[in-house]
């Protein structure tokens, strides 16, 4: 069994990491396999940005309990076992760094994010992914190894809960489903090979088939002469496959500062308020500023897809997309929703039809909502979603961030 007791600092920490990367990475050279021990996973997770966060309140609940090494990072136990170290990486993310296996720690840190409104995933969709793709690993390392997972479910056409699944590689245990039951189209395609290898045939395939645009998981070579790399997932698993636990954590520090550019800039730009301005004792005008969230269909939504997402995703309160609300319709192809986001419970107003969904968020709501919602459209409702912050679009915000242009 796993024990970290002895370590009594953040620096303790990092030094344990590292070996225990250096160790992993062995083993698995030498198919040795732990029934106790995993790789090392990341977790990047969003809360909320305003004011302090106890960090021990918050985590408090499903049996977990932190201990303060220094100032913003902890050990972590789960059901009095060890896990590892949870650490504030950001005024708004937070990184847990976990050992144990995928099987037990996926499913611990989705339940824990499921069970608190503070909490929500750090989503990199397949746009953001792609993003990094295009204009860092592809024209600056196209000699590495890289690594993709692309998978698009068209989930909606039938009710399949995909709510304990983990699509990620390292776990041992698969789970399976009756598809005569569940029959729904399904992409799935996995790549390693180097990137100017891929760089060549990925194109034609992400235009012949749009389903290979939904990447899953990117690896992301680790630093010059270091070997491997380091997966990261869509819905902010980082998975370890490099003999450096610092050099994987620079990769998602450089991650975490990026995506919250791009959430404060989403931030800026859409939120819904009005102001009074007063011109004189009698007169005065009201001032709009905000912007809408464009999701634009290239094809249509078949209409079992968009009834059956309308009700799991809003009248059930179902899904990784975290809303509820109340759907008023205007006919059978087009609705209002006035909802909640069940992160940080903020409100959220959208107008749906089978081509378009168009969101406002009022102020305060959190941009990270945004992220949820491209990441998981484009997985399950439309791999070829167009996404537009007002006129501006997603990737190119993305872009923006990834050069420091905002």
């Amino acid at each position: 069994m796993i024990d970290l007791s002895g370590i009594t600092t953040q620096q303790d920490a990092f030094d344990f990491l590292d070996q225990y990367a250096v160790d992993r990475r062995m083993a698995s050279k030498k198919l040795q396999s732990s029934k106790e021990e995993g790789m090392i996973k990341s977790y990047m997770l969003e809360t909320d940005q305003h004011g302090d966060i106890d960090m021990q309140k918050l985590f408090s609940k499903r049996n977990w309990r932190l201990k303060e090494l220094n100032e913003n990072f902890f050990n972590v136990k789960i059901h009095n076992r060890d896990y590892g170290f949870l650490e504030r990486v950001s005024s708004r993310h937070i990184a847990l760094h976990m050992i144990q296996r995928s099987d037990r720690t996926d499913i611990e840190v989705k339940k824990m994010i499921q069970s608190s409104a503070q909490l929500d995933s750090v989503w990199l969709s397949g746009h953001y992914l792609n993003s990094i793709w295009n204009e860092v690993i592809k024209p600056q390392r196209p000699n590495r190894y890289i690594k993709f997972k692309f998978a698009y479910e068209d989930i909606f056409r039938e009710e399949v809960d995909r709510s304990e699944l983990s699509d990620d590689e390292d776990l041992i245990e698969e789970m399976s489903f009756d598809t005569e039951k569940t029959e729904h189209r399904e992409s799935t395609l996995n790549i390693g090979m180097t990137a100017k290898k891929i760089a060549g045939v990925l194109p034609q395939l992400q235009l012949t088939l749009p389903d290979f645009k939904v990447m899953r998981m990117l690896r992301l070579p680790a630093g010059e002469k270091i070997p491997g790399g380091y997966d990261f997932w869509d819905w902010g698993k980082v998975s370890y496959h490099s003999p450096s636990f610092r050099d994987g954590r620079q990769n998602l520090n450089s991650i975490i500062e990026v995506y919250q550019k791009i959430t404060e800039q989403i931030e800026q730009r859409t939120w819904f308020q009005a102001e009074k301005n007063q011109i004189n004792d009698l007169e005065s005008t009201i001032t709009l500023t905000g912007t809408p969230i464009t999701f634009s269909f290239p094809i249509p939504l078949e209409n079992s897809t968009f009834q059956n997402f309308i009700r799991i995703v809003f009248e059930n309160g179902q899904s990784n997309f975290r809303l509820w609300g109340n759907p008023i319709r205007l006919g059978e192809n087009k609705v209002h929703v006035y909802g909640l986001d069940m992160h940080l419970w903020q409100k959220i107003y959208m107008e749906i039809t089978p081509s378009r969904f168009i969101v406002i968020l009022p102020q305060n709501t959190c941009g990270n909502t945004v992220h949820r919602l491209v990441t998981n459209i484009q997985s399950y409702l439309s791999p070829d979603v167009q996404v537009f912050i007002g006129d501006t679009r997603y990737q190119d915000l993305v872009k923006s961030a990834l050069f420091g242009e905002i």
